[in-house]
C-alpha cells in the first residue's frame, strides 16, 4: 500500500514539476511536450493498479484466514466485510483513479498530435 501511494503521489508530482519547469523562462523544453504527462500517467496507473491488486490479495487472505483450519481461532463467527485498512486502500484507489483521469484529460488537450 505504501509503495502504491508513493507511485501515485510521485506520478502526480512529476507532471506538475516538469510541466511548470518547461514553462520557465530560460529553460529549454523537452523534445516532447507530452513527456511529463506520459511518465506521470504511467506512474499513477501503476500505483493504482498495484493498489487494486493488493486489495484483491488482502480479501483473498482474509477469506483464507476466516475459513476452515483458522475459523476457530479467528475470533469471528463470520468474516468481516471490511476493515479500516481496506477502507483507506479503497479511498486511495479512488484518489488514484481521479488523478489519472484529471491528468489524462489535461494531456489529451495539450498533446501535439501532428
Amino acid at each position: 500500500m505504501r509503495t502504491s501511494v508513493s507511485l501515485i503521489g510521485f506520478g502526480f508530482a512529476i507532471v506538475q514539476v516538469l510541466d511548470r519547469f518547461s514553462q520557465t523562462d530560460g529553460v529549454n523544453p523537452t523534445r516532447s511536450s507530452n513527456f511529463p504527462y506520459v511518465i506521470g500517467l504511467l506512474l499513477i496507473g501503476m500505483g493504482t493498479l498495484s493498489l487494486a491488486i493488493a486489495l484483491w490479495q488482502y480479501k483473498l487472505i482474509l477469506r483464507h484466514l476466516h475459513s476452515g483450519l483458522f475459523h476457530d481461532i479467528s475470533g469471528y463467527e463470520k468474516m468481516p466485510g471490511w476493515s479500516p485498512s481496506m477502507g483507506v486502500a479503497m479511498l486511495l484507489c479512488l484518489i488514484g483513479l481521479i488523478a489519472f483521469m484529471i491528468i489524462l484529460t489535461r494531456a489529451l488537450r495539450s498533446f501535439d498530435w501532428f
